[in-house]
């Protein structure tokens, strides 16, 4: 059991350390765990493969050949054909086209309304620079 106030640190080595709750690492002083146990190993937990190979091949239990579980068996859905594949690339290939012709309409369009709006700014800015015609001169007398 740990001791209020202090901390336990192992090293990469394996070495227990205990220290000083606020205290930096070289404040700590090595120390001995004595009341660990050693549980014994689940016989449902795997053994390593060093471990397997120092056991004796009568001991092992290797499944047969084979045999698959039902549960990890998976129907693969079937892929589309060398012609819809190609059908499919043809349908994106126009969707694509039919874009990039909107994308140029919609763009000559707007350089169209660009171009008739400085055209009346044009046409406005002539309009005004003209002299207003005098009132008496449609005037005879």
């Amino acid at each position: 059991m740990e001791p209020e106030g202090r901390l336990l640190q192992v090293s990469p080595s394996g070495d227990v350390f205990t220290c000083p709750a606020s205290s930096t690492p070289r404040n700590c002083a090595p120390s001995q765990i004595s009341d660990s146990v050693k549980l014994p190993r689940p016989d449902a937990a795997p053994y390593p493969a060093a471990i397997l190979e120092g056991r004796k091949v009568e001991e092992l239990e290797v499944p047969e050949a084979g045999l698959v579980d039902d549960a990890a068996v998976h129907e693969i859905p079937a892929l589309p054909s060398d012609a819809e594949v190609a059908a499919i690339a043809a349908e994106q290939e126009a969707g694509a086209a039919a874009e990039a012709e909107a994308a140029a309409a919609a763009e000559a369009e707007a350089a169209d309304a660009a171009q008739s709006a400085e055209n009346e700014k044009a046409s406005a800015a002539e309009d005004s620079s003209k002299p207003a015609p005098d009132a008496d001169e449609g005037k005879e007398g």
